[in-house]
């Protein structure tokens, strides 16, 4: 039911954002060398590793940085210009649309972090495992928390998670997601969040 619900959620808004998307990745192209798209690998499902995809937002010699999936300071120097629009409204997160589609992610669940940032935290709190019982999400609990960044209160932040993976029932897990969804655009058009 999950999936299904993931498939016509993220064909939707697929076919809603097809042509902001290629506008935003027009705009990438025009104003800084490389690709459009930054790639890169985070622990998923059961910590099988899978390819994360965003569109680009730092220059290409900073596009590696670990920590680059926590930091959103729009201040930073290398973030370019319209990386800073794009993390500011989240619209850098639209190509893993492609992620949920391919069965990687969910369109609601923790957010998948890189390799070694989910290795670090499994360290500090074992027990915030659970968390990849579940898909990772292109939303989830943390994201409408109100929460500014994961490195605010990590530990809250896996709490979320592991309460979010804990539901067991397919009807609650639906009612929760729903819920999510409708709290992430609230997140989106204030631009608020993480």
């Amino acid at each position: 039911m999950k999936r299904c619900f993931d498939l016509t959620g993220a064909y939707l808004l697929l076919f809603l954002t097809a042509i902001p998307m290629l506008c935003i990745a027009l705009a990438i192209r025009l104003s800084t060398a490389g690709p459009v798209f930054f790639c890169q690998w985070r622990k998923g499902y059961r910590g099988i590793p899978f390819r994360i995809w965003k569109f680009r937002t730092m220059t290409i010699a900073e596009q590696d940085c670990s920590l680059s999936d926590l930091v959103r300071d729009s201040q930073d120097s290398r973030i370019t210009t319209v990386g800073r629009i794009l993390r500011r409204t989240h619209l850098d997160e639209l190509p893993q649309l492609w992620n949920v589609i391919r069965g990687d992610m969910s369109l609601v669940g923790p957010r998948p972090m890189s390799l070694s940032i989910a290795d670090e935290y499994l360290r500090q709190f074992p027990w915030s495992a659970q968390r990849f019982l579940v898909k990772p999400g292109l939303t989830g609990p943390v994201q409408v928390s109100g929460r500014r960044a994961l490195q605010d209160d990590p530990e809250y932040c896996h709490r979320l998670d592991k309460e979010y993976a804990e539901i067991e029932s397919q009807w609650q897990r639906l009612s929760r997601d729903t819920r999510i969804l409708w709290n992430t655009v609230f997140v989106v058009l204030s631009a608020q969040g993480i």
